[in-house]
C-alpha cells in the first residue's frame, strides 16, 4: 500500500450534480436496500435483530438528500422517522436537523452555506 498525496475524487455540489438535482431519488435507494436486506436469506436474521437501526439509517440518508435537494420540510419528516426508529442515529445529524427550520422559510440553504465555507477554506 502506498500513500498518494493528491485528491482523486470529491463530491460535486452544484445544481446539475446528480446528488443535488435528483436528491430525492438517492433517498429512495436506501429504502430499496432496506427491502433487499429484509428479504435476502443471508441477511434476514441479522436485519431482524437490527431492524430499528437499519430503518433509522435509511430515513437519515433520505433526510440528508432531501435537505440537499432543497426540500427541508420533507427532510424534517424523514429525520423525525429516523428519530422515532432509533434516536441516536438521527441525532448524529442534529446540526442538519436544525438547518431544516431556517431553510423552510427561505433564510438559508445548508448547501450554499457549506459551499461558501469550502470556497473560503480553499482560497
Amino acid at each position: 500500500m502506498v500513500h498518494i498525496s493528491r485528491e482523486w475524487a470529491s463530491a460535486r455540489f452544484h445544481r446539475e450534480a446528480k446528488n443535488i438535482s435528483s436528491a430525492s431519488l438517492f433517498g429512495e435507494e436506501a429504502y430499496r436496500i432496506l427491502a433487499w436486506m429484509e428479504n435476502d436469506p443471508g441477511l434476514r436474521e441479522e436485519f431482524k435483530k437490527r431492524r430499528h437501526r437499519c430503518e433509522a439509517g435509511a430515513h437519515r440518508i433520505n433526510a440528508r438528500y432531501l435537505l440537499d435537494g432543497g426540500q427541508p420540510a420533507e427532510s424534517l419528516k424523514a429525520y423525525w422517522k429516523s428519530f422515532t426508529a432509533y434516536p441516536p442515529t438521527a441525532l448524529k445529524e442534529w446540526h442538519r436537523i436544525l438547518y431544516c427550520f431556517p431553510a423552510m422559510i427561505g433564510l438559508t440553504s445548508p448547501r450554499s452555506a457549506y459551499n461558501r465555507w469550502r470556497k473560503k477554506k480553499n482560497n
